[in-house]
């Protein structure tokens, strides 16, 4: 079954704020699962950080739920 995320750049700065919040972006397993989501969405980690700087409120209102 395939499935699709309906915004890739948003799911990707998700998984990566996550990590930051709980300081583990220098945690070797960070860069696995980072790496896999990468590849599994089709994006660059650089896509990630630019959409995470220009949309750091919707990032931030995802994580908490909001």
């Amino acid at each position: 079954m395939s499935r699709t995320v309906a915004h890739p750049l948003l799911a990707a700065a998700i998984v990566k704020a996550r990590f930051a919040k709980i300081g583990k972006l220098g945690d070797p397993g960070f860069r696995v699962v980072f790496r896999g989501t990468l590849r599994d969405l089709g994006v660059t980690e650089p896509e990630v950080d630019r959409y995470l700087e220009e949309n750091r409120e919707e990032v931030e209102a995802a994580l908490s739920g909001a």
